[in-house]
């Protein structure tokens, strides 16, 4: 491997052909869609997601484990400001 080669270049997604699929229906929509990756840890959900959709993601974020509803809720939007600041005007109420 040559290191010209970029990460997508150096790891290929084998098998998941049904998860894969799943990821193309948003895709195809012609309304705006939400996509929400959930599951066991370690399994390589993030790696699957950023090698399907490349450069086509708009959002990202992580939840946090063991936090309250209020703590997630603030996380979200503290990462969604900071990804749009000219698109959320006020925070959610508690």
């Amino acid at each position: 491997m040559s290191r010209s080669q970029t990460q997508s270049e150096k790891t290929r997604i084998v098998g998941r052909i049904e998860e894969r699929r799943s990821l193309d229906d948003p895709l195809e929509s012609p309304d705006a869609e939400l996509l929400a990756i959930y599951g066991r840890r370690r399994f390589g959900k993030t790696f699957l997601v950023r090698e399907h959709f490349g450069n086509r993601i708009a959002f990202e974020i992580a939840g946090l484990h063991g936090e309250s509803t209020v703590r997630q809720l603030a996380h979200f939007f503290s990462a969604l400001r900071n990804a749009f600041p000219e698109a959320i005007v006020t925070p959610p109420r508690s």
